[in-house]
């Protein structure tokens, strides 16, 4: 059953890259990786802290290699490259080829097979217990009402993160960030969360939310509380207030990259990248902008032309002023790290950033991003951004 949905698989057939971490899988192996379960449980244990949840871990890097990816790979989904966030030692992260899409539809298709009924566009309005058990499921469809009796319910809910003032409920310190933007998916509300508080269940670890340092406001969206991840940019820089580089940009994920962040002035910064990457800058978090496929051209020449969060200039100075930073430190920082790309060396001094396949920064576009969760013609652009916040899987 999808609840109050019409479609299968919620932000998993959105323009969110599915992913696995899968230690001693084949596609590791073929590129010649050396990784072991050993290593993986030590990185899981270091960003993971006092609260992670070890034998859980254990189980699940294990077993991942043969019951995520090889029995996705019978199925017929292809793992086609991979990644290493932050905390990795390795590479590990497995994408598959056509993204969340994909595994939906090849999981629904292997369910219909085996005599899966699949019913979407219902609500499930109530968990039947009796005996301290789950006997039921009582639903809405098509505004009648109806009882399912069953041996065994699983809930594979979706998290709370599409509805911001759960988000702030469970880790109110967010409320002293200047802007929180909801990430996920739309229907992300934390119903399935509901259905089970109601029946008096259990939680741990609500309050530990993955949060992204960047994101802009989604213009689309009426309420003005969800936005939108960036994707596809190979070289940005950082400035926070007062036009200085702060931090590493290539880890830009919600560890040490919201973090430093959060340190700023502020706590706000603003992301800048070159014009000539702006065909390529994916929207995530709303299909319309884009899918696995690429970006949609006409949606992102719309989304350039009526976000409030973009600036548009012919130059450095001049996009400094636009955006309120001085305009001196501006120019300096992006003279700095330009000179350090061509340079010919391996790492920039100031942060340490690798400058392995990195540009330079010219004729650009960037975005303001404030944190918690988390662009194109030859012309400068500026484009403000808020953080995102999503859900961490324990």
């Amino acid at each position: 059953m999808s609840r109050g949905s019409v479609g299968l698989g919620g932000r998993c057939t959105g323009t969110a890259p599915r992913s696995w971490s899968a230690p001693t899988a084949p596609l590791q192996r073929s590129l010649g990786i050396a990784d072991t379960a050993e290593l993986a449980l030590a990185d899981w244990q270091q960003m993971g802290g006092p609260t992670a949840d070890l034998e859980w871990a254990r189980r699940y890097i294990a077993d991942s290699a043969r019951d995520v990816y090889q029995w996705c790979a019978e199925l017929g989904i292809e793992w086609v490259s991979l990644d290493q966030p932050e905390g990795n030692s390795v590479p590990r992260r497995h994408l598959p080829a056509g993204w969340g899409r994909r595994i939906i539809e090849v999981l629904e298709t292997r369910a219909r097979a085996l005599g899966v009924t699949i019913r979407t566009g219902v609500t499930a309005e109530e968990l039947c217990h009796a005996d301290g058990r789950i006997t039921g499921v009582r639903i809405r469809s098509a505004g009648e009402v109806e009882t399912l009796a069953t041996p065994a319910v699983a809930i594979c809910t979706g998290g709370f993160i599409g509805r911001i003032e759960t988000v702030l409920k469970h880790s109110p310190q967010l409320r002293a960030l200047p802007r929180v933007l909801a990430g996920g998916a739309p229907t992300a509300v934390g119903l399935g969360h509901d259905l089970l508080h109601a029946c008096g269940a259990e939680f741990t670890n609500l309050d530990h939310l993955w949060v992204y340092p960047t994101g802009t406001p989604d213009p689309s969206d009426p309420s003005d509380t969800r936005g939108l991840g960036l994707r596809g940019v190979t070289t940005e820089i950082w400035l926070n207030t007062d036009g200085r580089r702060f931090h590493d940009e290539s880890l830009r994920g919600g560890h040490s990259g919201t973090n430093a962040l959060l340190e700023q002035p502020g706590q706000t910064a603003w992301s800048v990248f070159s014009a000539a990457e702006a065909e390529h800058v994916l929207l995530i978090d709303n299909e319309y902008y884009g899918t696995s496929a690429g970006p949609d051209p006409t949606a992102m020449k719309q989304f350039w032309a009526e976000s409030a969060h973009v600036r548009t200039a012919d130059g450095p100075a001049e996009l400094a002023r636009s955006a309120g930073l001085p305009e001196e430190a501006v120019v300096q920082a992006l003279d700095d790290f330009n000179a350090a790309v061509t340079s010919g060396d391996a790492a920039e001094p100031l942060t340490g950033r690798s400058l392995a396949g990195l540009r330079e920064v010219t004729g650009w576009a960037d975005r303001r991003a404030t944190f918690p969760d988390g662009a194109e013609e030859p012309r400068w652009r500026a484009h403000e951004s808020t953080v995102r916040s999503t859900e961490s899987l324990r």
